[in-house]
């Protein structure tokens, strides 16, 4: 899906806080290969990354506690 077209899509989401399944997303930390701020959904699995990593869990929180991430 082109840029455009993702953050029109995103943009048009009723609730950004609600899977498409229903279920509540709210922002977490999240791990991969690195922490990152994000929405997982338990009945969909992983939903967005709305930040950069971070190396340790305390970035990742401290970020989402504050605010202060982008992607």
């Amino acid at each position: 899906m082109a840029t455009k077209t993702l953050m029109a899509f995103l943009a048009a989401r009723p609730n950004p806080d609600r899977c498409d399944c229903g279920a509540e997303i709210p922002l977490q930390v999240l791990v991969t290969c690195a922490y990152y701020v994000g929405r997982f959904c338990p009945n969909c699995g992983p939903f967005s990354r709305e930040s950069g990593y971070y190396r340790t869990r305390a970035e990742a929180e401290k970020a989402l506690a504050t605010g202060m991430f982008s992607r």
